[in-house]
């Protein structure tokens, strides 16, 4: 296992995605985790952390490009008044 340093920000958006993804963590301080992952595969996990904390309260959504139709749009333009947010990716592309 590695130890990370994380921001006290952010370190319950991280627990927050950790927990969703079934990895287990251990507290080493208010600043430090460890975590059985790569640099990188934790760098992915502060990336979504930091995306969530960005992004407003609600349900978030995401669509491939390709599922995306006309019906979609309406609904994703009425949902957006309720809080609930749609990102939509290219099929190659991965969503951390």
């Amino acid at each position: 296992m590695k130890e990370f340093n994380v921001s006290k920000a952010k370190r319950p958006y991280i627990i927050n995605v950790l927990l969703r993804r079934g990895i287990k963590y251990k507290t080493i301080s208010e600043t430090k985790l460890k975590v059985d992952l790569s640099g990188t595969q934790f760098h992915q996990i502060v990336l979504r952390a930091t995306m969530e904390k960005a992004s407003p309260p609600g349900i978030m959504l995401v669509l491939k490009k390709e599922k995306q139709t006309e019906v979609l749009q309406n609904e994703m333009l009425e949902n957006q008044e309720k809080g609930i947010i749609y990102f939509i990716i290219d099929s190659g592309e991965e969503f951390f």
